[in-house]
């Protein structure tokens, strides 16, 4: 676990920052800028641009994940490789060690899981992983020799992995929507964070339009799912942190699971247009609460749309396999 201060970059970040990685360009200016003239061709593809840089000696190979709709946001997940150096995966894995915990700081190579060994480091919100798939805890070694398993070369590689930690800055609009808001509902789930720290120690798995980085100063918002004075804005301050303008939202939507391998189930989603560089009509959707924590679900989701003037849509129930 690295040190990390709320409101300063993470050594993660910093370390992205120090090697010239683009993590904080937006999926869409990371296409644009993406330019390599034997990798053109994934252009016309579609596919997500190749982000190549170097830690000490280690060049790196990373692609981001991303949604349609969150173009113009930056990514926070990449994955891809580093390049081989040595002929054996650890020996690989152990070069890209050295050159990352120059850095940040030492990690240990241990087994991570039933085909996999790897090393990491943690940082506030962002995380970095070091992976290999090693022949000897493959599950073909009845298959295929060592020496046929290590000709490709992607099997000598080590892989690499990072969530950023990013997320978008409040603005001064939703800071004042911040300061300016009452509750409508306490303590809405069960994953909650009870002060802002907290939340921002909180990994984000992807980009999302209304998820913002939490305030230096507590405003006593967390644990509950608040609405701005001027009826502007839904606040959801629970394990993340969003601020939804209530033009964008639709209207809401109850989830059922009936019981079948799983007990049962009942949530409430909300629904949201997003308005982005290519076009204005594509709905994303922010889960709120479910029915194991507040006993009058009903009662709360009805509150919610009369409060904001927004309709209820009961979907189909589904089995909980």
């Amino acid at each position: 676990m690295l040190a990390a201060q709320q409101g300063t970059l993470t050594p993660i970040q910093q370390l992205f920052n120090d090697c010239g990685f683009p993590w904080q360009d937006s999926y869409q200016q990371q296409l644009d800028d993406f330019d390599i003239p034997f990798l053109r061709w994934l252009k016309k593809l579609d596919a997500p641009p190749c982000l190549y840089f170097k830690v000490g000696l280690a060049g790196v190979s990373m692609s981001p994940f991303f949604d349609k709709s969150t173009r113009d946001l930056p990514p926070t997940y990449f994955s891809g490789n580093i390049d081989p150096k040595y002929a054996h995966p650890l020996d690989n894995l152990k070069f890209a060690r050295d050159q990352f915990a120059e850095k940040l700081s030492s990690a240990k190579i241990a087994i991570k899981a039933s085909n996999t060994i790897g090393c990491g480091w943690i940082s506030g919100p962002s995380n970095l992983d070091l992976m290999i798939f090693p022949y000897e805890l493959s599950f073909e070694p009845e298959k295929t020799t060592r020496r046929l398993y290590y000709r490709k070369r992607s099997r000598r590689r080590c892989s690499i992995s990072t969530y950023t930690g990013f997320r978008q800055k409040l603005s001064a609009q939703e800071l004042e929507w911040l300061h300016n808001s009452q509750r409508l509902i306490e303590r809405p789930n069960q994953i909650k964070a009870s002060n802002f720290r907290e939340i921002w120690s909180n990994t984000p798995i992807q980009a999302d339009r209304f998820l913002r980085e939490p305030p230096l100063t507590d405003i006593p918002i967390c644990e509950a799912i608040n609405i701005s004075n001027d009826r502007k804005a839904l606040i959801k301050c629970c394990r993340e942190l969003h601020v939804i303008p209530t033009d964008r939202i639709t209207h809401f939507a109850i989830h059922t699971l009936l019981p079948a391998r799983a007990g049962s189930e009942t949530w409430l989603t909300l629904l949201t247009v997003y308005r982005h560089i290519e076009t204005t009509n594509d709905e994303g959707s922010i889960d709120l609460f479910c029915d194991k924590v507040p006993s009058n679900f009903m009662d709360l989701a009805q509150l919610l749309a009369k409060t904001l003037g927004k309709k209820i849509i009961h979907l189909k129930p589904e089995y909980n396999c």
